[in-house]
């Protein structure tokens, strides 16, 4: 469409002007313009114009044009050779040719002008920086320069377009988030044999996209993070790597509606410092998954594995463990580990769950708090090794699942479950234990022959002494037997002891130690040696290094020469007894106290071919 203006200054009349001469010249020229009488230009008409002329009664004369004036490029007038107007300029239509960076605009929705670079630096765009296609090498390159553009300002998002596109890898700072428009609408594919997407900073992470590493190629990983917390991966699937993710340490990751699909390992979650490497890794604490599923991977599904530091508070909420081959979780020495409204199905293995085998650490390694609530579990095995302390299935359904028992030390709490009849068990039967609290004559524990059955237990810390007052009682349910005791116990677990060198001056019992570089504090409470000897410390948290400076609360200075000792949970015969008449109808039914590594029990036991409900309370005093 031809572009025009029309000239306006003598549409209407005007006093003054009756048979005025009018030139249109081109802006800023003494060259006539091409007038015409349509917009579209097609009518030509002289120039200059001589304009009508009309006179009042009172003898005012006024003058126009004839007929409308067009104009196509930007004019100013000139009358009777004398007089001259501004220039007016066609309205803007298009910036091609132009650079309008500087240009002033509006929102519709808005009162506020900007600048038209502003506008467009309000978001990272990937396409400001240059057009993604078919060049891996080129594409990262565009994608590093829109990624720096948003860690230049302090983080925040950096938008893909639509589209599927190859890359090499990409490190992202922090705070910075690659956002695409859906994981089936963007998609970023690499063959690469390392990491792809590196989290480089805190708050780091990818929205809305699909990373492919399309051929499971030897020693791929679609996400490596080290040491990092926060790290943010919401509506992504992560399919076809060597390692889908690996976390080695960090705090606070939040993933929603994450999938992790056909990988050898699908997400691999460790305590891990990466000493071989970086060293900047750490301990890997409250990371929450809510939404996605972990499917079709061939060695592991998820793992939560202290490898050097611990794993704690690990949450999995409404996720689809999905034909795995491998075992679809694995738990190796981690801690307080919550699947909530997780389901399994197809899995040759749903879960393997045993201690890390560094015994040095086993204070910070041992399985404690797991606990699957309102979850399904369709076929597959569900395996469990180590100290299992308080592990518990709540609400559960299972159906032609098989319980594998490799002599877990505590038992394995089923309450309110549901199991169908072809859940079968092996190995230590005894730790499967039943409970409803919905159906009267229902127990925390059923024993069904004569061995020790532990009905409660409970984890001493590095030198703490506990008072236990507990009541058992029994009732046969395939025939007339009952019972009923109650014992008092004692039970005591000494510090854990540490060597150190190089003291400014002998500590001192009661004073508190700091690990500099670990940062882990005990209060010392016997003391061997002199500048050099041995700690013995309780009220624990973290983990001492060897080699690591050490700073005692009243300014002392030393060095820790080995890491941390644990003792033993300890129960000396004569610090336990039976108490008030006990009453039992079959000689062999009987209750005690006793220990296994650093935890108190107390234990029930049945006869041999004999079911019997069991419940067990304890009173526990702690200082």
């Amino acid at each position: 469409m031809t572009q025009s203006i029309r000239v306006a200054e003598f549409d209407t009349w005007r006093p003054g002007y009756s048979d005025a001469t009018v030139q249109v010249l081109l802006a800023g020229t003494t060259t006539r313009a091409s007038l015409f009488a349509d917009p579209g230009l097609t009518i030509p008409l002289i120039n200059p114009q001589t304009l009508a002329t009309k006179q009042e009664t009172d003898g005012t004369t006024y003058g126009r044009f004839a007929q409308p004036v067009y104009v196509g490029a930007g004019y100013e007038l000139r009358i009777n050779s004398g007089e001259q107007t501004g220039v007016q300029q066609l309205p803007l239509t298009t910036l091609a040719g132009a650079v309008a960076s500087a240009a002033v605009a509006t929102a519709t929705r808005g009162s506020r002008s900007r600048t038209l670079a502003s506008h467009l630096d309000a978001e990272v765009r990937v396409d400001n920086f240059g057009l993604l296609g078919a060049s891996p090498t080129d594409n990262t390159t565009i994608l590093s320069a829109a990624i720096g553009a948003a860690a230049a300002q302090g983080g925040g998002r950096v938008l893909l377009p639509y589209g599927n596109f190859e890359l090499t890898q990409i490190s992202l700072p922090q705070d910075v988030v690659l956002v695409g428009h859906g994981r089936a609408a963007t998609t970023l594919r690499s063959q690469q044999t390392t990491a792809v997407v590196t989290i480089a900073g805190n708050g780091a992470g990818l929205r809305h996209l699909c990373l492919d590493g399309v051929n499971l190629n030897t020693g791929s990983i679609g996400i490596l993070g080290i040491g990092r917390d926060r790290i943010v991966l919401d509506d992504v699937i992560v399919k076809r790597f060597a390692q889908g993710i690996l976390l080695r340490g960090g705090r606070m990751a939040r993933f929603t509606d994450l999938y992790v699909q056909n990988c050898t390992k699908g997400a691999d979650f460790r305590g891990d410092r990466d000493a071989l490497f970086t060293n900047t890794g750490g301990p890997l604490r409250d990371l929450f998954w809510d939404g996605g599923a972990v499917e079709t991977c061939s060695t592991e599904g998820a793992r939560m594995s202290f490898e050097d530091d611990p794993v704690q508070r690990v949450t999995f909420r409404g996720v689809r463990f999905d034909s795995n081959t491998g075992p679809a979780v694995v738990l190796n020495g981690a801690r307080v580990t919550t699947f909530d409204g997780c389901w399994w199905t197809g899995n040759s293995a749903d879960m393997q769950v045993t201690d890390d085998n560094d015994l040095s650490r086993a204070d910070e390694n041992t399985i404690q708090q797991m606990l699957a609530w309102n979850c399904s579990f369709v076929g597959g095995t569900l395996s469990f090794n180590g100290l299992c302390e308080d592990v518990r299935f709540e609400g559960c359904d299972f159906s032609d699942v098989d319980w594998v028992l490799s002599v877990p030390t505590l038992p394995i709490m089923l309450l309110n479950c549901t199991e169908d009849s072809a859940v079968t068990a092996t190995g230590a039967l005894d730790r499967l234990m039943r409970m409803s609290t919905f159906k009267v004559g229902e127990f925390p524990g059923v024993t069904t022959d004569a061995s020790w059955t532990t009905g409660w237990s409970s984890e001493l810390e590095p030198g703490e002494i506990i008072r236990v007052r507990a009541r058992a009682i029994g009732r046969q349910r395939n025939g007339i037997n009952q019972a009923t005791f109650e014992l008092v116990a004692t039970f005591t677990r000494a510090g854990s002891t540490m060597t150190f060198g190089s003291a400014s001056g002998t500590p001192v019992v009661g004073t508190v130690v700091t690990g500099d570089t670990s940062g882990a504090v005990g209060r010392v409470i016997a003391v061997s040696g002199t500048t050099s000897g041995t700690l013995t410390l309780r009220s624990i948290t973290g983990a001492f290094t060897n080699g690591e400076n050490l700073t005692f609360s009243d300014a002392k200075t030393a060095v820790a020469t080995s890491v941390l000792t644990p003792a033993l949970a300890a129960l000396d015969p004569l610090n336990w007894a039976l108490v008030a008449p006990t009453v039992k109808t079959d000689a062999d039914w009987d209750f005690r106290a006793e220990v296994a590594g650093f935890s108190a029990l107390l234990q029930v036991k049945g006869d041999t071919s004999q079911t019997v409900e069991w419940l067990v309370e304890a009173d526990v005093v702690r200082p």
